[in-house]
């Protein structure tokens, strides 16, 4: 195994051992990581979930070989890798829909899909149960991502988290930007801010360091695209708009009853108020 680096690999089998779901995480190691070094299984049903980290090696292999041999000390299960194959960049959007097992990161990955599936929707809509269980225990939103259903994908997460957050105090108005890279694999990328605020885009670029990057442009942005370059390669991207304030409206309706010449009026007061937070 790679110092410090795992493949964290989960599958999801049917009774007949077919591939229902797969994936595996290339993840650098942190202090307060742990490794599972062998197979582990739970049963939901006739439905099983086996996990373990690999190397890196063993995950090119299945890669090539379209296998991934699950040994145990009494058997061993072989699972077929689907055929076809594509790769696609994730980033972080706030319209983004496709699934990321880690949503504060940004990932290379690549899917890999039979030409023609065994199972379809009616087939999670059968064991839906089951897919929420797994859901709860492992985090894998199967059921709700029903195009995933007999593929197996390789996630690369890129190791970088946006702090950004728009500013209007003493040191001006505009907007503050900082990195988190634990590992310090991307010092030096080149940061691309475009800052878009009514129809108006400004630009802003730096390079990645560890420090706050403070920023003013007039104005607290309406929307935020940032890009991340390192050796000529994207390696993050992100987009998103500001909350800037919330308006809320109340209405307060208020009675009183009037006694006039031996019949009750009932009077209604409403007052309308709205404030901004």
């Amino acid at each position: 195994m790679s110092e410090g680096v795992v493949c964290r690999t989960i599958v999801v089998l049917d009774s007949d051992n077919r591939l229902l779901y797969g994936h595996s995480i290339f993840w650098k190691l942190s202090a307060l990581d742990y490794v599972v070094r062998s197979w582990k299984k739970k049963k939901f049903g006739h439905i099983a979930v086996y996990f373990s980290d690999l190397d890196e090696f063993e995950i090119h292999s299945v890669m090539e070989s379209r296998q991934l041999v699950l040994n145990f000390e009494s058997e061993s299960i072989v699972v077929v890798i689907p055929s076809e194959s594509e790769e696609a960049f994730l980033e972080q959007s706030y319209d983004a829909d496709e699934y990321n097992p880690f949503g504060s990161l940004c990932a290379a990955v690549k899917y890999f899909f039979p030409a023609n599936a065994k199972f379809d929707a009616d087939y999670l809509s059968d064991n839906k149960e089951r897919f929420a269980q797994i859901e709860s225990e492992f985090g894998l939103s199967v059921s709700t991502c029903p195009h995933l259903l007999e593929t197996f994908s390789v996630y690369t997460p890129i190791r970088l988290e946006e702090d950004f957050r728009g500013i209007e105090d003493h040191r001006g108005t505009g907007y503050e930007i900082a990195f988190s890279d634990p590992f310090s694999l991307y010092q030096g990328a080149n940061v691309l801010v475009q800052a878009m605020t009514d129809g108006a885009v400004n630009e802003h670029s730096y390079s990645l360091d560890k420090e706050q990057h403070v920023v003013v442009t007039g104005s607290v942005p309406d929307s935020v695209v940032t890009s991340v370059t390192f050796a000529g390669k994207l390696v993050f991207r992100s987009s998103f708009s500001l909350l800037k304030k919330i308006s809320i409206s109340s209405s307060i309706v208020s009675q009183r009853h009037v006694e006039h010449k031996g019949e009750v009026i009932t009077q209604s007061i409403i007052e309308k108020r709205s404030f901004d937070v």
